[in-house]
């Protein structure tokens, strides 16, 4: 496929137009080899087919089930409070 070929003498603007032709979306403020990764995918998605209805239905039910396997993190109600640092917080000195 020649697009996945000349994604990688794109620009990082036309990159971004790339996406947003893709995705229908605002691109995200990544770096250029995240965008060409994604916007890959994305094309290949589209010439063979995503994943399958019962695809789709096995991973929804893996990551119900697997705590592991999920990347919602849902914090216990006795741990949560206005003053709570969440994961993912940077910390700056100042």
């Amino acid at each position: 496929m020649r697009q996945l070929a000349t994604l990688q003498t794109l620009s990082l603007d036309q990159l971004r137009e790339k996406w947003l032709d893709l995705y229908g979306t605002e691109p995200p403020k990544y770096k250029k080899q995240f965008l060409i990764k994604r916007l890959s995918h994305r094309i290949q998605e589209l010439f063979y087919g995503g994943l399958s209805e019962q695809a789709k239905a096995h991973l929804k039910q893996v990551a119900e089930t697997d705590p592991v396997a999920t990347v919602i993190r849902k914090i216990p109600e006795e741990r949560k409070s206005q003053e709570a640092i969440l994961p993912g917080t940077r910390f700056v000195r100042i």
